[in-house]
């Protein structure tokens, strides 16, 4: 009985102490992750904060999704087992896309350490044709445009590879269209 008590006391005061959680993040040759609160560069945040995802992708190179994960420490891992608490080591975060900032997440900080991975995808030399009817026309425009307008963040819509869609793609099919015709 003693040692449950003593067990009990020891994940209460883990849990008092530990006022930050560390911020991870997966490795990857194709972009990095970095973390905010509160527009500062942060390794570690307090349970309840608003934490920022920032993903840059290398040149060449989307953001096709984020996942983080939520996990105990070894010492938290102990302390549950032998408290008789479910020892679960991990769970899904929910992450929430920024409106009008493309690579930028939030999610809400739990009372444990997060880990988040990105998925990546390579971006290809756009040919201009979003709308897949083998043309690159104004009809390429015209679906352009409206995915913009519906707020899409496909990257299929990416045409001059900035890893967003914005009006500056309208721009750039253009001018895919002047050199196709002109080529013609």
């Amino acid at each position: 009985m003693k040692k449950k008590i003593f067990a009990l006391l020891a994940l209460v005061m883990t849990v008092m102490t530990a006022s930050a959680y560390k911020l991870t993040s997966t490795e990857s040759e194709q972009g990095t992750i970095r973390f905010a609160v509160g527009g500062n560069s942060v390794t570690e945040a307090a349970e309840g904060a608003t934490v920022t995802i920032i993903v840059s992708p290398k040149p060449g190179w989307g953001t096709d999704g984020v996942t983080a994960m939520a996990y105990m420490d070894a010492d938290e891992m102990r302390a549950r087992t032998r408290t008789g608490i479910d020892p679960s080591l991990v769970r899904d975060i929910e992450v929430t896309p920024v409106e009008g900032k493309p690579n930028r997440f939030t999610f809400t900080m739990p009372a444990h350490h997060v880990e988040v991975s990105a998925t990546f995808i390579e971006c290809q030399i756009h040919s201009g044709d979003v709308n897949g009817d083998d043309m690159t026309n104004i009809a390429d425009v015209v679906t352009l445009t409206n995915a913009i307008i519906a707020g899409t963040t496909d990257l299929k819509y990416d045409i001059n590879g900035d890893n967003q869609v914005t009006a500056d793609d309208i721009i750039a099919l253009v001018d895919i269209i002047i050199v196709v015709n002109d080529d013609k």
